[in-house]
């Protein structure tokens, strides 16, 4: 095998599990209490409640 395609190979499998990651972490832990958001309006902190 040639060494370019084993280089393409490597860089197309680290990008698809960074994107996997990224939509697994924006999309589907929304119910998480420390939920991540893109929205900087949300992103506010709130005090703690005694």
């Amino acid at each position: 095998m040639p060494r370019g395609d084993r280089l393409i190979g490597i860089a197309l499998g680290i990008v698809l599990g960074i994107a996997i990651v990224a939509v697994f972490v924006f999309v589907f832990s929304e119910g998480a209490v420390d939920a991540p958001s893109l929205d900087s309006d949300e992103a506010q902190e709130q005090p703690a409640q005694p």
